[in-house]
This record gives structure tokens, sequence and C-alpha cells, in this order.
């Protein structure tokens, strides 16, 4: 694995803060264009997994940016949901997303049963972040990760900008643990453009048959939504998605 960024913490995170920022790239104006597409994308792809996510728990979106996927969790129902970024300007609502740092992660131990995150690219240690992680999950808790392994540059993971893993399979060694156990790795279309692996991840327990079965159900039960919801196109805007967590599997 190579680190790319030899800077100080402090640093770091003001990177993070004006990554957003850049003049060449203005990303803030190209999240909010994105942003309906990716609400479509992440309620589609949280009620697939729903099986997963307890509405009345705790569940943190970690690098939340607009709080798109925080909205998109509320409307399924979810009742303790808050998004977390370096940079809350982004929302502009604290009750959406709230700062934090996840290298640094300042939630209670064992408080939490759902953590979703697509920001695996911005860490500056993945097992640094993975150990913070398990710290603040309850136990027999789930995460969901979109990994950008096949980068929009064609250079795959050495587009990332700090640090760069060998492979797919080292980052996945990293990923589990010795109570940190992968159920399901499924390839996605978004939210990266150059496509990406979603990764289910269970800390606790090793997964029981039931688990298995319920992401094989995830992944294969509703390929029509998946197709529609989570591909980038304009058809998925004319639809309004009435699903809930609480909807029968």
């Amino acid at each position: 694995m190579k680190k790319k960024f030899n800077g100080t913490h402090e640093e770091y995170l003001e990177f993070q803060k004006n990554y957003i920022y850049k003049e060449t790239n203005n990303k803030l104006e190209y999240a909010k264009f994105r942003a309906p597409g990716d609400y479509l994308l992440f309620r589609n792809r949280f009620w697939r997994y729903r099986g997963f996510i307890s509405p009345e728990e705790s569940a943190i979106m970690l690098g939340a940016r607009l709080g798109t996927e925080v909205r998109a969790l509320r409307d399924l129902g979810h009742k303790n949901c808050i998004g977390m970024d370096v940079q809350t300007e982004y929302a502009n609502d604290i009750t959406l997303v709230e700062y934090g740092d996840f290298m640094d992660l300042r939630y209670p131990k064992n408080s939490t049963q759902f953590v979703y995150t697509n920001c695996f690219d911005h860490l500056t240690s993945p097992l640094d972040f993975m150990e913070g992680l398990e710290r603040i999950m309850k136990k027999n808790s789930y995460a969901l990760f979109d990994i950008d392994d096949q980068h929009i540059s064609g250079k795959g993971f050495s587009g990332w900008d700090v640090f760069e893993p060998d492979s797919l399979e080292e980052l996945l060694g990293i990923i589990e643990g010795p109570t940190r156990h992968i159920i399901s790795i499924e390839e996605s279309y978004e939210p990266f453009a150059g496509g990406a692996q979603t990764v289910l991840l269970k800390f606790g327990d090793s997964p029981t048959e039931e688990e298995q079965n319920l992401s094989t159900i995830a992944m294969t039960k509703y390929s029509s939504e998946k197709t529609l919801f989570e591909t980038d196109n304009m058809e998925r805007l004319r639809y309004t998605m009435m699903a809930k967590l609480t909807d029968k599997l």
C-alpha cells in the first residue's frame, strides 16, 4: 500500500475541507447537480439491504457532504440517522450533517447499528479507520461500503488522492478482522462513475446462514430496481419511490 499524503493530521483536515472547492473542478456544484439521482440511488440501495438496517437504532453516514444519503435513509423511515463530514457547509444543516473526522470518530462505544460510507479514498489509514469504527459499532451490527476500485480516470486505485492500495484484495484484507466479517461483495455502477464494489460488513459473530440469505436477496431479487435507480439515467427521475425499511423482504 502506498501512502500519498505525508502532511500532519491538521493539514489533512484542511485538505479535506477544501477538496470540494478546487478551482479547476467545482465539486460542490457537481454534487448538487448529482443530488436528485444520488438520492434515488441511496434510497434504493438501502432499501435492498434493509434486512441489515434497524430503523429505531443509530445510523451514521460518514463523509456525507450534502447529506443526500441521510435524507434517503430517513425517508425510508429511519428514525435515528445523522451524517458526518469535516465540511458542514455542504449541507448547511447540522441536524442533517454534523462536524466530525472519520479518522477520529467521537461517537460512544458500542452505540451504532449501521454505517455507510463511500469515502475510503479519503482515509489516511484504512486500518486505523476500521479499528476506530469497530469501537463505536454494536456487536452484530453492519456497515455498507462503496469502494471506488474502478476510478473514472482509468487509473484504478492509482487515481486515489491520499493512499493507494496495491489491490482490492489487500484493502479487503484490512477491512476484515477477527470480529469483522465480509458478508457479501456486489459490483455496483454508482455513486462512482467508473464503477465500484459494494461491501457488506458485519461486526461481531461470524455471519449466519440467514444473513447470507438476506444478502443474496439484496443482490439478486431486485435487479430491475437496481438497474433503474442505481445507474446514471434520467428515466429514474420520473419515479416516486414509496419503499420503506419495514417492507417485507
